[in-house]
């Protein structure tokens, strides 16, 4: 600025601007006489405007969108510079929607998102069926059990797809599988008019992603999306760590989700903070977030001990479209001073008639591998079958006391192995969704990623207490993979599982190659308006452009690949585990310089470096 004479005005706006909000903006091109300044990701003008009160847009609305703009100041030594905006402008509006359980888009002109152009998806074999589209799974059985059932009658009664991740915690590699599962769930949850999507918990951790929600460039994404699905324009939400992977499961629509052990990763009080609501008034302004719009539950779990959530916990089992709440009903809310719960042990989602019972297990050792606060692990800690059967149980009868005929298990447990000798443990149970990221579940239809190889068949097929036949699923970490069980009932609520189709039932890579195959034929753009990836996309483009600006530095390279697989990680040594591992006793012993061992948990690795640039 001092070389090119820059007005103090001038370098007030490019440095603060107003309400000290600061743009990371890059210089794109200096002369002599023109400055001109880049942005990666997508802003409002009314962003624009704050930083510079002296750009003049006189034709553009403040709520107007535009992607990677160019600000180029000219004659920028002179008293009066002048400023003009280069790009296209979209006009993305926030129009006022009415309240869907899908959002619904009408204004074809969304915010142009940058997540096509900034992430460069792996590259995968091309294929021209749906259900082989990348590397064919093989895979070891672990049960036999399959061979020892007789498969039920065909005739059902009811049929129920059931849509399911496990542990999609948001790392900074992964944001167009995000977008990806979004677009797949919104094409299947159209293809059987009973169906309901589950996550078994861990849908966050600390890293990237969840910090993301804490920078003020995400404010116009979470104001301009929750307009959308809301239908009411919401100018006052605030920012906060999490709200990124809270907002994308809004989005995806799901109906409930397990307690895992990472929500805790930060604390009771992050947790309240992000899943329950936060309103300050009576006026639409004063909703600063409107939280997790599905129920968490944890049937092993006692949170009347803690400050942060015993609020938000409820031990009744409720409909999990009570833990729902629109803009109007929060502000009554607050006016009669009521919260809407957030936490259950179970609860019942009616569809198509029918009620589904939902419950969930923790980990038993939570307080012991995590912060937990106050809350208190029914059971103790405990890992066995029959101590976590004597648990859930009584929740199970008492949700088939209320009529209820199908039941849904969520596990958040240590090995794959104690899912199965809990199946056998409990009585009432069709299926299981395992959340302890030791399987990875697939048919010989199913398309796995490169590097990915099945450990058991998808669904394993065993039976509880009584003799029934019960499922179990599970996918791999994070947005990899969607999770598809279709099954029949009869009328007595028992899975025919003669009726199973393994072209249909197994998990999908979320990969773009999948997703246009299910969208074939339908003369819709999976990404278009109207569409949830639009949201998704838009939401996650953001990210990814600030996290490319804020970790684009270069810190070294490697000529090799750091293998930080999760598969590798958690059953040998690692390169990335020696490295990190090092690392930290070098850094230990400038402390203390007797430290002689350090021990790196694998846990808490959670990616890998490709060769090149780190």
């Amino acid at each position: 600025f001092k070389d090119y004479q820059v007005s103090n005005q001038l370098q007030n706006q490019l440095s603060r601007g107003n309400n000290s909000q600061i743009l990371p903006l890059k210089i794109q091109e200096i002369s002599a006489n023109n400055l001109s300044l880049s942005y990666v990701g997508t802003l409002s003008i009314k962003e624009i405007k704050k930083q510079f009160p002296s750009l003049n847009l006189p034709k553009y609305k403040s709520n107007y969108l535009v992607t990677n703009p160019i600000i180029t100041i000219h004659d920028f030594t002179t008293k009066k510079p002048s400023f003009t905006l280069d790009n296209s402008i979209p006009g993305a509006k926030l129009p006022s929607l009415s309240k869907h359980k899908k959002p619904t888009i009408s204004d074809s002109s969304s915010p142009v998102s940058t997540l096509n152009n900034t992430l460069t998806p792996a590259s995968y074999s091309p294929v021209s069926t749906l259900r082989n589209t990348l590397t064919p799974a093989s895979y070891s059985p672990v049960s036999t059990l399959n061979n020892t059932l007789t498969p039920a009658s065909s005739s059902p009664a009811y049929t129920l797809q059931i849509l399911h991740a496990s542990d999609i915690i948001s790392g900074s590699t992964n944001l167009r599988d995000g977008v990806n599962f979004t677009a797949l769930v919104d094409r299947f949850e159209d293809q059987y008019s009973n169906s309901i999507t589950l996550a078994t918990g861990d849908n966050f951790l600390p890293g990237p992603v969840f910090y993301a929600g804490e920078d003020i460039a995400l404010q116009e994404y979470f104001t301009y999306i929750y307009t959308l699905m809301t239908g009411t324009e919401l100018t006052g939400l605030s920012l906060g760590g999490g709200r990124v992977d809270i907002t994308l499961m809004n989005i995806i629509g799901f109906d409930a989700s397990g307690m895992g052990n990472h929500e805790f990763d930060l604390g009771t009080s992050t947790l309240a903070g992000l899943i329950g609501a936060s309103v300050q008034g009576t006026s639409y302004s004063d909703i600063h977030w409107l939280g997790a719009q599905f129920p968490y539950l944890a049937t092993n779990l006692n949170f009347s001990g803690d400050n942060s959530l015993k609020s938000l916990a409820t031990t009744q089992i409720l409909p999990n479209t009570d833990f729902q709440a629109t803009p109007d009903q929060l502000l009554t809310n607050f006016s009669n001073g009521v919260k809407v719960p957030k936490i259950a042990p179970a609860t019942i989602i009616q569809e198509g008639g029918e009620p589904i019972g939902v419950l969930s297990v923790a980990n038993p050792f939570l307080r012991e591998i995590s912060q937990a606060g106050g809350v208190q692990v029914i059971g103790g800690a405990i890992e066995t079958a029959t101590v976590l059967a004597s648990v859930l149980q009584p929740t199970i009868d008492s949700l088939t006391n209320q009529g209820v005929n199908k039941i849904i298990l969520m596990t958040d447990l240590s090995t794959f192995a104690l899912d199965q000798a809990l199946a056998n443990q409990l009585t009432g149970v069709d299926v299981i969704l395992s959340g302890s990221g030791e399987a990875l579940q697939a048919d010989s239809n199913d398309g796995l990623r490169p590097g990915d190889t099945a450990t058991d068949t998808y669904p394993l097929l065993t039976q509880d207490g009584a003799g029934n036949p019960t499922l179990i699923v599970s996918t791999n970490g994070q947005y990899n993979y969607l999770g598809r069980l279709v099954v029949d009932f009869d009328a007595n609520g028992v899975l025919l599982t003669d009726n199973l189709d393994d072209t249909i039932n197994g998990i999908y890579a979320t990969t773009d190659e999948t997703v246009a195959t299910a969208w074939d034929g339908t003369g819709v753009d999976p990404y278009g308006s109207g569409t949830k990836a639009s949201l998704s996309q838009t939401l996650l483009g953001g990210v990814q452009g600030l996290i490319d600006l804020k970790d684009g530095n270069v810190y070294g390279y490697t000529d090799v690949f750091i293998n930080g697989e999760r598969n590798s990680l958690r059953t040998e040594e690692t390169n990335i585990g020696d490295l990190l591992a090092d690392a930290n006793l070098a850094a230990a012993r400038r402390v203390d310089a007797t430290t002689t061992v350090m021990m790196q948990n694998a846990g808490g690795v959670r990616g890998s470096f490709a060769t090149g640039a780190i």
